[in-house]
């Protein structure tokens, strides 16, 4: 690292405290670089010597792991579940796992964790410093290489499913695979050695699936107490690694990363208590950071400052879970942090489709903070599992009305739950997030969601898209213009910038000028907005004429133009009427909707066309012939499956309707 360069940067604040402490953290990481790098032999030693002969965890688990009898008693009620749990883990034993669109995938007889299985390509077994991530293409590899594979492999989340299993069945070997699995795990993962190493957050979602494991399977009589020697040194390793290698850059930003990091150093300070002086400090700045995280990452309308539906969900899991645990063991935190904790479940039961599913605005990588029922079947777009959890810790009831019917993640973590009879989810008809910049309105058939506010993280811009005044329509539960979601990150530079470009949102553009600028260089481009024009809502209400209306804008980076849409709700005529404009400009612009996948298209005359999909009809009525092309939506990580795109071309205003009587 440059030292006179970081100086002189003018973001860099002599007096902010955290701009030191990351810039100590890279000092030391430089001289570790240099002697644990080429002598890691030595670290390697002390993993396998060190011993807990003496710990013992008292940390408080979650109520329904702490009485089996009781939480299997409820479980019989739930059959399909218990013949789901054991059928995924029947899969883990033969080591099928289904991870990031990769289809069901057999590892063989020893999982090779360095392997990203997608492409083949193996990870070095290295000093985690020295291995570069900017290698996402291979001219040896028809394929492509994506790190996140391995990785979330390496975060263990299946391990919580044997768990079950072996509660469900009582059948030890569910043990012994768990305990293959982390032995195999260490021997090919010395500390600091390969690339599980690479990612603090990776880290740290590991730490959580280990430490629910523990009280799965602490109570086996096959397990011996060598075993959990390793076991407990692995986590003590884990947050030594965590706590020096936060994800804070030096200028004091810093994202959902950072934010697993400090949950996981609260649940490594509860299970180890007062260990030593280490985990006590765990715990003590855990607790403090992830207050701080609340304030800094969580905007005041209770939305994710991440720009990402997705990202929004994985902090919400985060907070909450993390917050209930901490609870559970007497740590309490105050009441500004609860209040905005539980807008963050109100912007997720919004947000939530009467199809159950959510809108793909800005990035979505699948990510979880701890998996507790439906790992690899629930649809990773279904968020309504938290809103359960909410519904028990908020005591309300129109979160447990917007919940699935099976309250599944409640037995675990409550070990109870309260049963809703005849109550409907009752939803307001338009409400808007100003902070977070996402506006909804929805009645019993609409669901229509639009965006148009900040860059997000603060106008970094990471998980973000071009996707100002872009929106989500869903007629009678059906999902008819989506936006087509994220695709992949490193693995194809291309698509990654494709998915996030203006071009792939449900918006007019004037030829290929971007909302804001991204490039495609380097991975720092892939996670960079270069420019940070906002999209400003002017009006958001209903009119006396009962219409509902949204008018927004933004301006284009980089030049004198300004992109207007209006968008007219008009219920008793089931007609959404959108008007787009743009100022500065006499260049010709295209107008495009992405439509779901298998969403069927009929011309009815040149600017005309008919969509349907599921006996759910539309109409679409442009100014200008509309013409059917070829696209791309991506419902998870990694999965990329066809659809249409509808598009037509204007001078300076296109006006469009939407008729949805059929």
């Amino acid at each position: 690292m440059d030292l006179l360069k970081l100086l002189r940067d003018p973001q860099f604040k002599w007096s902010n405290v955290r701009m030191w402490r990351a810039l100590a953290r890279k000092l030391r990481n430089k001289i570790r670089l240099i002697v644990l790098g080429r002598f890691d032999k030595l670290l390697y030693l002390t993993w396998r010597n060190m011993k807990f002969s003496h710990f013992i965890v008292k940390m408080n688990i979650f109520d329904g792991f702490e009485n089996r009898v009781g939480i299997l008693q409820r479980l019989k009620a739930h059959n399909s579940y218990s013949s789901r749990v054991l059928e995924q883990a029947e899969k883990i034993i033969n080591h099928r796992f289904n991870l990031l669109g990769s289809g069901e995938v057999d590892l063989g007889r020893n999982i090779d964790w360095h392997c990203d299985f997608k492409s083949g390509y193996q990870w070095s077994r290295k000093y985690y410093q020295l291995i570069k991530m900017d290698n996402s293409r291979n001219a040896n590899l028809q394929n492509k290489i994506d790190t996140k594979v391995p990785w979330e492999l390496s975060r263990l989340q299946h391990l919580v499913v044997l768990g079950q299993a072996y509660w469900l069945s009582g059948d030890e070997k569910y043990t012994r695979e768990f305990m293959d699995e982390i032995n195999s795990w260490i021997e090919e993962n010395p500390p600091e050695i390969g690339t599980n190493w690479v990612c603090s957050m990776d880290i740290s979602l590991r730490v959580v699936s280990l430490i629910i494991a523990y009280f799965f399977f602490r109570s086996s009589s096959v397990v011996e107490k060598s075993f959990w020697d390793r076991y407990f040194t692995l986590l003590y390793y884990s947050g030594v690694h965590i706590e020096q290698n936060q994800e804070v850059r030096y200028d004091g930003f810093r994202n959902n990363h950072h934010l697993v990091n400090c949950a996981a150093m609260i649940w490594l300070g509860l299970f180890f208590g007062r260990y030593n002086r280490k985990t006590t400090r765990w715990m003590k700045n855990g607790m403090a950071d992830l207050c701080m995280e609340m304030d800094y990452q969580v905007n005041p309308d209770g939305g994710s400052f991440e720009g990402s539906i997705s990202y929004h969900h994985l902090a919400l899991e985060t907070f909450l879970i993390t917050t209930i645990l901490a609870e559970k063991n007497g740590l309490f935190f105050p009441s500004t942090y609860k209040h905005r904790l539980e807008k963050m479940c109100e912007f997720s039961m919004h947000y939530t489709k009467h199809n159950g599913l959510t809108p793909q605005f800005g990035d979505t990588d699948d990510g979880r903070f701890c998996i507790l029922s439906g790992y690899g079947i629930d649809d990773m777009r279904d968020h309504r599992s938290i809103l359960g959890v909410a519904g028990e810790y908020f005591h309300r009831n129109d979160f447990r009305a917007s919940t699935v019917d099976e309250y599944l993640d409640c037995l675990w973590l409550f070990g109870h739950y309260e049963k809703l009879k005849n109550t409907a989810a009752s939803y307001p008809e338009l409400v808007g997030y100003p902070d977070t910049g996402f506006y909804i309105i929805r009645n019993n058939e609409v669901f229509l969601m639009l965006k148009c506010g900040g860059i997000g993280q603060k106008n970094n811009g990471g998980h973000d898209h071009n996707d100002q005044l872009s929106f989500e329509l869903t007629i009678d539960g059906v999902d008819l213009i989506i936006d087509p979601g994220s695709y992949v990150y490193t693995m194809d530079k291309d698509l990654r910038q494709l998915f996030r470009s203006t071009k792939y949102h449900n918006v007019s553009q004037i030829g290929n000028l971007e909302q804001n600028i991204i490039k495609n260089q380097t991975i720092k481009d892939l996670f960079t907005m270069y420019s940070s024009n906002p999209g400003i809502c002017t009006y958001f209400d209903k009119t006396l004429t009962g219409n509902i209306c949204f008018l927004g804008h933004i301006t284009i980076a980089g030049a004198e133009i300004q992109y207007i849409r209006s968008v007219d709700l008009n219920h008793s005529d089931k007609l959404i009427n959108i008007v787009d404009t743009f100022k500065g400009t006499e260049e010709e612009g295209t107008c495009r909707l992405h439509l779901a996948k298998d969403v069927q298209v009929q011309y009815l005359t040149d600017n005309t066309v008919e969509i349907n999909y599921d006996n759910v009809y539309a109409r679409i009525k442009a100014e200008m012939p509309i013409r059917i092309e070829p696209g791309m939506v991506s419902p998870g990580y990694g999965i990329k499956d066809d659809s249409i795109i509808l598009s037509w071309n204007f001078l300076c205003q296109t006006n469009f309707k939407i008729y949805y009587d059929g």
